[in-house]
């Protein structure tokens, strides 16, 4: 089972996701969209971390789950 995501490094990775998925293509997503974009790979991400000092979000996303986020073991 994925650890607790610390609410700090939540807050990072949306507000960057958001930054990212605006940048890409503006006309391909509505706003809405990008927020759920943003929500859903948080909440899909077994480990996410903000490092301060070199200002790097680390997301890391464990291959081996299910769709529905179950461990197959």
């Amino acid at each position: 089972m994925a650890h607790p995501i610390p609410v700090a490094d939540q807050a990072v990775g949306m507000a960057a996701l958001i930054a990212l998925l605006d940048e890409i293509d503006q006309a391909t997503f509505e706003s809405s969209d990008i927020d759920g974009i943003a929500a859903h790979l948080i909440a899909a991400a077994s480990k996410v971390r903000f490092q301060p000092s070199t200002r790097q979000l680390v997301m890391t996303f464990d291959l081996a789950m299910r769709a529905d986020g179950t461990d197959p073991q």
